[in-house]
C-alpha cells in the first residue's frame, strides 16, 4: 500500500531527521503558506460592491437539508451528498404571499437591492470567485412573530466581542433560502452584514457539543446573530435565516435549538458554514471521535509513529462525506502538484469509493522501471547472481557452449527477500515524489485479514521477480553472463491499514485515512508488470579445473618432461603415492594406452594410475 506523496499505508515509514521538521508542508502554495490554511478567497461584485444572493434549490441547499435531517434524526445512514466540490450557490422558494406583500414584490426588492447578473459557477481552484453569495432560509408567516422571550438582545454583547487577534477578514459567500431569483443583497445590506461579521454570540455549550459531535467539526468560532438588526436583515432578504462565512443570522423566533424544527434549521445553516469555510481558520475538523458515536469499521491499529487521528473514523458518516466533498479538490490538487496529475484519477477513485482490481502496466510500467527502488533491487539480485555463478559454475554438456538458466533456481532466497515485508531487502517504493512511491510503497500483508473502507482489496501486496540468465562459455573457458529480470507488483491504493508517511505527507494522509476508516473511501487494487532497466553482461573468470587424485600402481612410475616415452625422465613416483592430476593429454602408447596425466612435476602414463574420482579435464 502506498503513501500520498510516497505511498502511505502499511508501508515502511520514512526515516526522519531533524531537517524533516523544517520542510514546507506538502500542500503549500507559492507563498509557502500551508495549503489548507489558505481557504478560498472571494471578491465582491465589482459592479455594485454587493453580496450575491443565491438561487433556490441548488445542490448546496439540498445537501444542507439532507445533513440537517441526519442530525435531527440521528441517522447513521449515508445521505446521498453530491461528490463534486461546491460550485454556484442558490436559494429555495419558501416565502409566502403575505410575506411578499409585507416586503414588496420581487421586482421591487430586486430594484431596491441593486441587482446584478447571476453568479457563474466557481472557477478552478486557482481562480478566485468573482462574487460573494448569500445562502438564506426563506421565512413564512411566522416571521412576523415577536422575538421569543428566551432570546436576549445582543447589541451590547456584540459591541464587546472583537474578532480574534490577527484573524483575516474573508468576504466569503452568504447562503440563504428565498423565493427570489438570484440577486445581489444591495450595498446597504452588504455593509450591515460585514459590519456585524464576527460579533454575534457563541453557540451555547450544550448545543455546540451536540452539533460538533454530529458534524465532527469545531464550531468554536461560529457567531450567532438574533438581535433586531439580524431580524431586519432576514426580512429584507425574505429569509428565516442566512449564513455568511462563520456568521449565522436568524429571523424572529427562528433560533430555537431546543426544538426539533429549530435544531433542523441550525444544522442546515451550520452545513453552510462548513461549505463556505472549508479549511479556513476557525472551522477545522475535530481530531477526536466523540463518545457514543456510531459503530465504525475496525482499522487494526496504527503505526506508533503516526498521530492518534490516523485511520480514525469521523463520528458520523454524513460528516465524512462533507469532509470529503469540501477537501477532495485540495487533496487532489496537492497530489497533482507534488507527484503528477497522472495519478489523480486513481486517488479520485479511492476518495469516492474504490474500484475493482486493474492492470496499470500501460500507463505506469515505465515509471516503475525507472524507480530508484527498482534500480536498488536489481543491483541486489545481480550481486547475488554473480556470487552464485562464480562459486558454483554451471556444467556444460559435451559440445554445448550456451546455457539458459532460470533466476528462480539460482537465487531463490534473494527473490523471497524482496517480497518479504520488513526485510532489509524488501522492494519498498518509498521515494517521495516518485509515482511508484505515491501509489505503491511497501509491502502490505493485512489487506485480507483487515478489510477497511468502502471496497477492501481482494489481495495482499506482492513483489515478484522473474527472468533468466544467458551464459556463454568462451574459448578461454571464462563465462559471459547476460541477465534479464522482470518484475510484477501487486499493490493497493489505500491508507488503512498502513503508514501515515513523513511529516509533510500527513497533511493529506491523515484526513484521507479518516474518510477510509469512516467507510466512504475505498481501495484501488492494481497490478503492474515491468522490466528492469537494461543490464550490461558481465564475465566470470576461467574457473580452476576440479582436482582429480590418482594412486600410483607401478613399483616406480617415471615422471617425464612430456607425454612421450622418449622424453627425459625427471623423477619417479613410488607405488601407493597419492598424486593430484591436473589434466590429461594424448601421448605415446604404453601397453596400448595413449592417455597421459599432467601433475605439478611432469607427465605420467595413465596405465599405472588408479583414479579416485572422475577423469581429469583435458589439458
Amino acid at each position: 500500500m502506498k503513501r500520498v506523496f510516497r505511498s502511505h499505508r502499511h508501508k515502511n515509514p520514512h526515516q526522519h531527521g531533524e531537517n524533516e521538521k523544517k520542510q514546507i508542508p506538502f500542500f503549500s502554495k507559492e507563498s509557502r503558506s500551508p495549503f489548507f490554511n489558505a481557504g478560498i478567497q472571494t471578491k465582491k461584485d465589482t459592479a455594485t460592491g454587493s453580496l450575491k444572493v443565491g438561487k433556490p434549490g441548488d445542490k448546496y441547499e439540498k445537501e444542507a437539508d439532507r445533513v440537517a435531517d441526519a442530525v435531527v434524526n440521528h441517522s447513521t445512514s449515508k445521505p446521498a451528498i453530491q461528490n463534486k466540490e461546491i460550485s454556484s450557490i442558490q436559494r429555495v422558494t419558501l416565502a409566502t404571499p403575505q410575506e411578499d406583500e409585507k416586503l414588496g414584490t420581487a421586482e421591487q426588492r430586486m430594484e431596491e437591492d441593486k441587482l446584478v447578473q447571476e453568479k457563474p459557477e466557481l472557477q478552478k481552484i486557482e481562480e478566485p470567485k468573482e462574487e460573494e453569495m448569500i445562502h438564506k432560509m426563506g421565512g413564512g408567516r411566522e416571521e412576523e412573530e415577536m422575538l421569543s422571550k428566551k432570546e436576549v438582545p445582543e447589541e451590547e454583547e456584540e459591541g464587546m466581542i472583537n474578532k480574534l487577534e490577527g484573524e483575516e477578514e474573508e468576504e466569503g459567500p452568504v447562503q440563504t433560502k428565498s423565493e427570489n431569483a438570484t440577486r445581489s443583497a444591495g450595498s446597504t445590506v452588504t455593509r450591515q452584514i460585514k459590519n456585524k461579521s464576527g460579533r454575534g454570540k457563541r453557540l451555547p455549550k450544550h448545543t455546540k457539543a451536540e452539533m460538533e459531535a454530529s458534524f465532527g467539526v469545531d464550531f468554536s468560532y461560529v457567531n450567532i446573530h438574533t438581535d433586531a438588526e439580524a431580524v431586519s436583515l432576514n426580512k429584507k432578504l425574505g429569509a428565516q435565516a442566512f449564513t455568511h462565512g462563520k456568521d449565522v443570522y436568524f429571523n424572529q423566533g427562528k433560533y430555537d435549538p431546543g426544538s426539533s424544527k429549530g435544531k433542523h434549521l441550525l444544522a442546515h445553516e451550520l452545513t453552510h458554514v462548513v461549505q463556505q469555510t472549508r479549511g479556513s481558520d476557525g472551522i477545522t475538523p475535530k481530531l477526536q471521535r466523540q463518545t457514543g458515536s456510531s459503530p465504525v469499521p475496525t482499522t487494526c491499529g496504527k503505526p506508533a509513529e503516526c498521530p492518534d487521528t490516523f485511520c480514525k473514523p469521523l463520528p458520523h458518516p454524513s460528516m465524512a462525506i462533507i469532509a470529503r466533498n469540501t477537501t477532495a479538490s485540495f487533496l487532489l490538487a496537492g497530489i497533482a502538484k507534488e507527484v503528477s496529475p497522472r495519478v489523480v484519477p486513481l486517488w479520485a477513485l479511492y476518495l469516492f469509493g474504490g474500484s475493482a482490481p486493474r492492470n496499470i502496466t500501460s500507463n505506469f510500467g515505465p515509471d516503475f522501471t525507472g524507480s530508484v527502488t527498482t534500480s536498488a533491487t536489481t543491483s541486489f539480485l545481480l550481486d547475488a547472481l554473480k556470487a552464485r555463478i562464480k562459486t558454483s559454475p554451471p556444467v556444460f554438456p559435451s559440445g554445448v557452449n550456451t546455457l539458459v538458466l532460470n533466476i528462480a533456481t539460482l537465487i531463490p532466497s534473494e527473490i523471497a527477500a524482496i517480497n518479504t515485508s520488513g526485510d532489509a531487502k524488501e522492494m519498498n517504493f518509498n521515494a517521495i515524489g516518485e509515482i511508484p512511491g505515491n501509489i505503491a510503497g511497501g509491502i502490505g500483508t493485512t489487506q485480507l485479514s483487515c478489510p477497511v473502507g468502502a471496497r477492501p482489496s481482494p489481495f495482499n501486496d506482492a513483489r515478484i521477480a522473474s527472468g533468466f540468465v544467458l551464459i556463454n562459455k568462451l574459448p578461454d573457458r571464462s563465462l559471459l553472463v547476460q541477465p534479464f529480470i522482470n518484475y510484477k507488483v501487486k499493490d493497493t491504493i489505500d491508507l488503512c491499514p498502513g503508514n501515515c508517511g513523513a511529516l509533510k505527507e500527513q497533511v493529506a494522509t491523515v484526513p484521507m485515512s479518516k474518510m477510509e476508516a469512516s467507510g466512504i473511501a475505498g481501495d484501488v487494487p492494481f497490478v503492474v508488470n515491468f522490466p528492469s532497466k537494461p543490464i550490461q553482461p558481465f564475465s566470470i573468470p576461467t574457473p580452476l579445473p576440479p582436482t582429480t587424485k590418482g594412486i600410483i600402481t607401478a613399483s616406480a612410475l617415471r615422471i617425464r618432461s612430456a607425454p612421450d616415452l622418449s622424453a627425459p625422465i625427471l623423477d619417479k613416483y613410488p607405488r601407493g603415492t597419492l598424486v593430484d592430476l591436473e589434466c590429461q593429454v594424448t601421448g605415446s602408447s604404453v601397453r596400448g594406452n595413449t592417455i597421459w596425466y599432467q601433475t605439478n612435476r611432469g607427465f605420467i602414463s595413465s596405465e599405472y594410475v588408479h583414479l579416485s574420482g572422475p577423469a581429469p579435464l583435458d589439458c
